[in-house]
């Protein structure tokens, strides 16, 4: 699937948006999330699956990535460090 880094995370924001707007899309979203993405432009390798979780005020769900494989690049480390990435908002909203 794309990456934060290269502009996905305002795609996922958007769809975010839509889905708490628009019922219709938001049940498309929760049965056929592959296919919404796709629509949307945002591709998902073949053999991904994704799950869409709805959150409410009293239940957050805490997604735990994948570990990486091998050796992580500066890049990486930067993300994993906290240099890029969407944890910090994520984790402020869990609390």
């Amino acid at each position: 699937m794309s990456h934060p880094s290269d502009g996905a995370a305002v795609d996922i924001r958007s769809l975010v948006a839509r889905a708490w707007s628009d019922p219709a899309f938001k049940r498309r979203l929760v049965d056929d999330p592959v296919g919404t993405l796709a629509a949307a432009g945002i591709h998902v390798p073949s053999g991904v699956m994704i799950s869409v979780h709805e959150s409410s005020a009293t239940h957050r769900h805490l997604v735990l990535p994948p570990p990486p494989d091998g050796v992580l690049t500066d890049q990486e480390l930067d993300r994993v460090a906290g240099g890029v990435g969407a944890l910090p908002p994520m984790i402020a909203y869990l609390l």
